[in-house]
């Protein structure tokens, strides 16, 4: 953990299934609802492919 810093950050892969899980603290993700594509997932992040996979399989 970085001086001064709060938490500790979460891994890429994890912070990526928490924000799909808590609907990223809105109601965009309601139940039965259809998650964004891989490709709308890897350019919403920013992210490589490995981590959202990684993010999808957890």
């Amino acid at each position: 953990m970085r001086a001064g810093a709060g938490t500790p950050r979460l891994p890429d892969r994890r912070r990526i299934a928490q924000d799909l899980h808590d609907g990223n603290g809105s109601s965009e993700y309601t139940p039965r609802a259809k998650l964004p594509s891989f490709r709308e997932l890897i350019t919403r992040y920013g992210m490589s492919a490995e981590p959202v996979r990684s993010a999808l399989l957890s």
